[in-house]
């Protein structure tokens, strides 16, 4: 068993599940900075103004040979390993979303989750009484992946860090986190979990049994399905990271923001690394440092392009999850492209879609005195490019 920090959990869990953030701005062509949630009223100076013309949100992913995802994540041995985790359609009905949690589905794969009420970008560490406290269970499925499956267990550092390799550990959050990766046919299957440490039984040695149990009736759920043997057409295995600036993000935020990969540390590529590049997306993740009474990163500003994403939105304004009367023009917004801007208590996100994809911005108010002006101005900064 390894005890590990919540820095260490933020890059080596987090972002080799589609639990991974992303917030900045990659130094690549156009100079871009992933939810959105109920919409609230704000006071940015931009205008609301309803256009009569069509917006291109593209089309959805096919789900055809798709397994549900009560298949997929049985709810008995959801509840050995998390109990209470419920299951939730993360990308629709969850107010503050990471748009890189949609790599998978968009690149032709699935995204199941079971969880309580909290998304997992919205925690702080340690928790109070008062603050979020995520627990919950993440599958992601990539289709026709076995080259990129074995170029992550071959890339990794070491097999201790490999995204791959199936593990349970404690950390000084007081979290059990466990998380690995299994072949299924030639699908890239995997699954990553958090509880809280507050029974007996939340141990390590009590939740691996529990995990690989789970793992492995998700393995063969999709071993049984079209997921199992589906063909896509995609590049070599790719696991590089988007290269992240914070200049856009830094200028309105009022704490010093920065990407892991910046300062330093051991993740190696998961799923979602290899589906965003098949993509051709980008995916950025900006912490603020700990100090004295709150010694661990914490999340500030989120970042995602997702090409051909724009299904994301359309769903999640159908679902009211995004406030249609929110739409926002943003200067150097492309002609026939649609933004969003909407708040919840904690942070404010910006949605655009432009001919199908879509590139989303949050910027939380725990480091932004004005979040919900500042994630325009970052937004718009970027679209400047």
């Amino acid at each position: 068993m390894h005890t590990f920090t919540r820095g260490i959990v933020s890059v080596a869990l987090l972002s080799t599940a589609a639990l991974a953030l992303a917030g900045c701005s990659p130094t690549t062509s156009a100079d871009p900075t992933v939810s959105a949630g109920p919409s609230e009223s704000s006071s940015a100076a931009t205008t609301t103004t309803p256009s009569a013309s069509p917006i291109a949100f593209g089309t959805a992913p096919s789900r055809a040979g798709i397994p549900a995802c009560d298949a997929l994540l049985p709810a008995d041995l959801v509840q050995a390993l998390v109990p209470g985790a419920k299951p939730v359609d993360t990308l629709v009905d969850t107010p503050d979303i990471a748009g890189a949690w949609a790599f998978a589905a968009t690149a032709g794969g699935t995204d199941c989750e079971s969880a309580n009420s909290v998304s997992a970008i919205d925690e702080v560490l340690p928790t109070t009484k008062d603050d979020p406290a995520y627990q919950g269970v993440r599958l992601t499925v990539l289709p026709d992946a076995a080259a990129d499956f074995v170029d992550a267990q071959t890339s990794a550092t070491s097999p201790e860090v490999a995204a791959t390799t199936v593990r349970c550990d404690a950390s000084d959050s007081a979290r059990v986190y466990c998380g690995g990766a299994v072949r299924a046919g030639t699908a890239w299957v995997d699954i990553r979990s958090v509880r809280l440490q507050d029974t007996v039984d939340a141990t390590p040695e009590v939740s691996e049994p529990a995990f690989k149990s789970l793992l492995a009736a998700t393995a063969a759920a999709v071993e049984g399905s079209a997921l199992g043997s589906a063909t896509t057409e995609h590049g070599a295995p790719d696991g590089s990271y988007t290269t992240c600036d914070a200049t856009n993000v830094n200028a309105v935020a009022s704490k010093d923001l920065a990407d892991p990969d910046t300062r330093g540390g051991d993740a190696s590529a998961g799923l979602q690394q290899y589906a965003m590049n098949r993509l051709g997306g980008s995916s950025c993740v900006f912490e603020a440092q700990g100090a004295g009474e709150q010694p661990y990163a914490i999340t500030g500003a989120v970042y995602s392009v997702v090409p051909g994403g724009g299904w994301v939105v359309e769903r999640r304004l159908d679902a009211g999850t995004i406030d249609r009367a929110d739409r926002v023009e943003l200067d150097g917004l492309p002609a026939g492209a649609a933004a969003w801007r909407s708040c919840t208590d904690l942070a404010c996100s910006v949605d655009v879609v432009d001919d199908g994809d879509w590139t989303h911005f949050v910027l939380y108010e725990r480091v932004a005195d004005e979040p919900s002006d500042g994630v325009v101005r970052w937004a718009e900064a970027s679209l400047a490019g």
